[in-house]
């Protein structure tokens, strides 16, 4: 199944930041740096000067859409840990209810990856139960953060609960809504936004790997999570194409995924040599790693 869902999600070129992903698309339309240096101290302050803190001049710049790297959607990236033997785990997940807590509009951004990426897991995992309140959640908040106009959110949502126990029709839904996505991202220069939100699936869906019961054992897990060092890279040479040091929020973010990398890359290492001892420790480093910057973000 998995080599047919890449065969869908990747058969096209991902020219655009529909980056968010699958899930992205589908409710939102409802080089490597040089310092190397290992500080993975974390900022536990949150700037109150943005509100839609960051201007739309921020936001809609204009660049070559040819220079942006590729990447998966959540549901590609999660249904290859599923591959692996990935459990699931209902405390994991972001809960729905706390986003009435989130009055910034860069959070909710943040948040509407934590939304997909959870989403997506909730599906591979057959938890169809649970799926409606995510639904909902990322309908509204998709609505809230400026996207829900895009194409007919109703319409595809329903497409979506009628068929939460077959994968594969979801991600051929997904593929026909992304075309349109896709082409509302290239008319208005709308890239940044679905980095931000694709950074906030990414962070999330390590989140439920890292702390997927059994993973230390799981040596083809440990492999896969080591290779998500090549998303890592992708995700900060696009964050290069923009100018954003003006925003104190998406420099932090940027930080974060650096922070994320460097773990990766001694990961990376590790389960090249089959190094076993090391590499638990250093799961542990990336895992703790991941939910610091993963609590920042949580809005209790």
């Amino acid at each position: 199944m998995f080599a047919h869902l890449s065969k869908i999600i990747y058969g096209m070129k991902i020219q655009s930041l529909i980056v968010a992903g699958l899930l992205f698309s589908i409710f939102s339309c409802s080089g490597p740096q040089e310092d190397h240096s290992l500080d993975l101290t974390l900022d536990s302050t949150k700037s109150t000067n943005e509100t839609k803190e960051i201007s739309d001049d921020l936001y809609f710049q204009e660049i070559d859409p040819d220079s942006i790297q590729p990447l998966p959607s959540p549901l590609q990236i999660v249904m290859r840990f599923k591959q692996t033997g990935m459990k699931y785990d209902h405390r994991l997940p972001y809960k729905p209810e706390n986003l009435a807590n989130a009055e910034r509009y860069f959070d909710r951004l943040i948040l509407n990856g934590f939304l997909s990426a959870d989403f997506v897991y909730l599906v591979a995992n057959k938890q169809t139960g649970e799926c409606p309140k995510y639904i909902k959640a990322l309908r509204d908040n998709s609505a809230a953060i400026g996207f829900g106009d895009i194409v007919n959110t109703e319409y595809n949502i329903k497409r979506i609960e009628n068929n939460l126990n077959n994968i594969d029709s979801i991600a051929y839904i997904a593929s026909e809504i992304q075309m349109n996505t896709d082409r509302y991202f290239r008319e208005n220069n709308d890239y940044l936004r679905g980095l931000i939100v694709f950074s906030g699936a990414w962070i999330e869906t390590l989140h439920l790997v890292l702390n997927s019961p059994d993973l230390n054992d799981n040596f083809d897990a440990v492999r896969a999570i080591s290779d998500q060092l090549d998303v890592a890279n992708h995700i900060l040479e696009n964050f290069q194409l923009f100018k954003i040091d003006s925003s104190k929020e998406i420099s932090q973010l940027k930080q974060h995924i650096q922070s994320i990398k460097l773990r990766l890359e001694i990961l990376h290492d590790y389960t090249e040599k089959e190094d076993l001892v090391m590499w638990k420790k250093e799961l542990d480093n990336l895992k703790n790693t991941v939910e610091s910057i993963r609590n920042y973000y949580i809005i209790q």
